[in-house]
């Protein structure tokens, strides 16, 4: 404000000893600077009155009233400045909200879509599950075909859960979390994200932690790791190494406690800042049409948050991306293997 108040008397004392337009002109500046600064209108009070008192203390050649009204050409040139960069803004504001508005109008309806497009996938699950349950009951336990009943039990199952978070994302359904022993877990959930991705991809699970329990469900925890196996696969174009790993983590100021640290690493072409940011974001995919719905990592998430826990991401341009997920340890209660 201080630097304002020297700039506007500089110039109106240069306006009124030479009618000089360029003081005009910078004055009509200041005003628009007034305006980017967030200062309100009264600050203008201030400023003509410093400025007027500093040409009041100068003697003039020229008469009393032409100082008067070159002082009063100055207030109105920056007045003028201050009222056209005020409306320059608020027509941005206003533009900026209307298309926020428009967002958000897009999102509901896309989100009531999905939320009845999860409905209609999850009623089409059911007899499928309900058949490979009768064929396994069917079938000797040690041949091929109690194998292949199993893995379609499983991967409807897994479907379903797929199902559930969405609709939990879509505030449609609550998660109904449990204890749950958090390295076991994670082995189960390797071991089905494993069963996804193409020969070329090596996945790694490394155990540091094992016996930690968190509040969680360990089908949404699958969810969780096949969700991120599949984005590291498609970013390294199914070529590569996929790191998951467990271990112990101190306690952090916003979480009580000690917890566990889950990170899912890939040797990938990473982000750069811009896409990073954006990552977590409903609906923003980098892929092409048809190729992604960008719901994954929003639904990760959703999932984490869900938990009590938090979720990050360690990447830059040529050297991969480390997804990062912290669980509040809960202790005193019973795992679940």
């Amino acid at each position: 404000m201080r630097d304002l108040s020297l700039r506007y008397t500089e110039q109106m004392l240069v306006y009124v000893r030479s009618e000089d337009e360029a003081a005009l002109a910078a004055i009509v500046a200041i005003g628009c600077e007034i305006v980017a600064s967030d200062l309100p209108i009264e600050e203008i009070a201030g400023l003509q009155e410093e400025a007027v008192l500093a040409v009041s203390r100068l003697h003039w050649t020229e008469s009393p009233d032409v100082v008067v009204r070159r002082s009063s050409v100055c207030l109105a040139e920056l007045l003028i400045g201050y009222s056209v960069a005020y409306r320059d803004r608020a027509e941005l504001v206003a533009r900026e909200r209307r298309r926020i508005a428009q967002h958000d109008r897009r999102l509901a309806a896309l989100g009531q879509l999905v939320g009845g497009v999860a409905h209609e996938l999850n009623n089409l699950l059911q007899p499928i599950r309900g058949m490979a349950e009768l064929g396994l009951l069917d079938v000797p336990p040690s041949g091929t075909l109690h194998t292949y009943f199993a893995a379609v039990l499983s991967s409807a199952e897994q479907a379903a859960c797929i199902v559930r978070g969405i609709l939990g994302y879509l505030r449609q359904e609550a998660p109904q979390l449990r204890p749950i022993g958090i390295g076991h877990a994670l082995e189960r959930s390797v071991e089905f994200a494993r069963m996804g991705i193409v020969p070329g991809l090596r996945l790694r699970l490394e155990v540091a932690e094992r016996d930690a329990v968190v509040i969680g469900d360990e089908s949404e925890l699958t969810q969780i790791i096949v969700n991120l196996v599949q984005n590291a696969a498609r970013a390294m174009h199914g070529k590569g190494d996929i790191v998951i790993r467990v271990e112990r983590t101190p306690a952090r100021s916003s979480m009580a406690g000690e917890g566990v640290l889950i990170t899912v690493r890939d040797d990938g072409p990473g982000m750069d800042a811009t896409v990073a940011a954006q990552a977590f974001d409903p609906f923003f995919t980098t892929r092409p049409p048809g190729e992604g719905t960008g719901l994954g990592l929003a639904i990760v998430r959703e999932i984490v948050h869900a938990w009590g826990g938090e979720v990050s991401l360690d990447t830059a341009p040529g050297r991969g991306t480390m997804v990062i997920v912290r669980l509040p340890v809960q202790c005193g209660q019973n795992r679940e293997h």
